[in-house]
């Protein structure tokens, strides 16, 4: 878990992650593949519950060898992990903040010294972590001192951010404590949320615009230790959300339908992590491809999801997919320049963009950079369109 202090652990969004290198899962705690991203269906608001029958989802499938997605990259110096309905990535780069589209970078204010940008809404506001651990938010053209509604605690931590400006985050570091709380700063005014009986932990990692507030909090077990424990927070109660079987879990993202995705250990006895779907009260593990570990990072409000997972025998991790049931390497859904690869799907909208990490080796030196994987054209008229659709009944695209 995150200590109190020591936020700035996770990698900025300009630092164009390497999650092929990163360690998976050290016993008892989560590594730092899992702290990376704090940067997800058959199911009560899955695809029949969007007008979508059963027969529509018969449909003749595509050859193996069409490409799906087609890449779109962002400038070489620009790193970011979310992406809102317009295409909108929220970025951040050596000197600047600020949000990319297609037209360029536009720059916002930020404070003073480097700064990380972890979130974006569909209004292009986005949250923001200076060096000196301190949230922030750019908010309704304006630039908001989120930490200076907590001034009895040393750091904040800016995570998740609503289409109603509502931020979400940590604050930890008050004196003579080790505490850290997950908080929703609303309004001018920051709430402290609650946490499990006997823990002493809380982060908040997204918010969705009903108000559900999805995270971790500790959880005290009956030995005495701690082990840190997915949530959803909704007028003033906390659900624990459970494990996959292991001690511990992380929620990642909510949608707006309070479907939510993330990380949990896995059974005692069984070795790496694995990438979880919580939807109707039930959690689900998304499966591999093939190896040890997996994350899920990003879920849309159709339910689909995306993250990274490793082969069977290979350590490097490769961006996925899930669609109902089906966990697909995302790789095959597209053309890649000589010797990349799609390392992490990252975060991925309304309109089917994936926001990823693609990676690759020059003389045994390793590069990623961050790009926007493009649908097929016309996408944006199908609220569940074909492509996807023939994900969820199984189709694997040749390797």
């Amino acid at each position: 878990m995150l200590a109190a202090g020591k936020q700035s652990e996770k990698p900025a969004s300009n630092s164009h992650i390497d999650f092929a290198t990163a360690p998976v899962h050290a016993p008892g705690a989560p590594g730092l593949a899992v702290i990376q991203l704090e940067a997800f269906v058959d199911r009560t608001h899955g695809w029949l519950g969007h007008g979508v029958t059963a027969a529509a989802l018969t449909l003749p499938l595509l050859a193996a060898a069409e490409p799906v997605y087609t890449i779109t990259w962002l400038p070489e110096d620009t790193g970011g992990i979310a992406i809102n309905d317009a295409g909108h990535v929220g970025v951040s780069g050596p000197d600047y903040v600020g949000v990319w589209s297609e037209s360029g970078v536009r720059r916002l204010p930020s404070p003073s010294g480097y700064a990380d940008v972890l979130s974006i809404n569909n209004r292009d506001d986005i949250t923001i972590n200076a060096s000196s651990m301190r949230a922030y938010a750019y908010v309704g053209g304006a630039l908001v001192d989120i930490g200076a509604a907590a001034p009895d605690y040393s750091y904040s931590y800016a995570r998740g951010i609503n289409d109603a400006g509502w931020v979400v985050g940590s604050v930890n570091g008050r004196p003579n404590t080790s505490l850290s709380w997950a908080f929703l700063y609303r309004n001018g005014s920051l709430q402290l949320l609650p946490r499990f009986a006997g823990g002493t932990t809380g982060l908040a990692s997204a918010v969705n615009i009903r108000g559900q507030v999805a995270g971790r909090a500790g959880l005290r077990n009956p030995d005495g230790s701690e082990s840190e424990r997915a949530f959803i927070y909704e007028n003033g109660r906390l659900t624990d959300l459970g494990t996959l079987g292991g001690p511990w879990s992380f929620a990642l993202d909510i949608n707006d339908h309070g479907q939510a995705v993330g990380v949990s250990s896995p059974p005692v006895g069984q070795a790496g992590v694995r990438g979880f779907l919580y939807a109707g009260g039930r959690m689900t593990d998304v499966g591999t491809l093939g190896g040890q570990a997996a994350n899920a990072f990003a879920i849309n409000n159709a339910g689909v999801v995306v993250g990274y997972s490793q082969r069977a025998n290979d350590t490097a991790q490769r961006g996925f997919i899930y669609v109902r049931g089906h966990l697909v390497d995302l790789n095959r859904l597209l053309v890649l320049p000589a010797g990349w690869t799609v390392a992490a799907g990252l975060d991925i909208n309304d309109a089917y963009q994936i926001l990823a990490s693609l990676c690759h080796t020059v003389e045994n030196v390793r590069s990623c950079r961050t790009a926007r994987l493009e649908p097929p054209p016309g996408t944006r008229n199908y609220r569940i369109p074909p492509f996807i659709q023939r994900l969820g009944q199984g189709w694997t695209p040749a390797p």
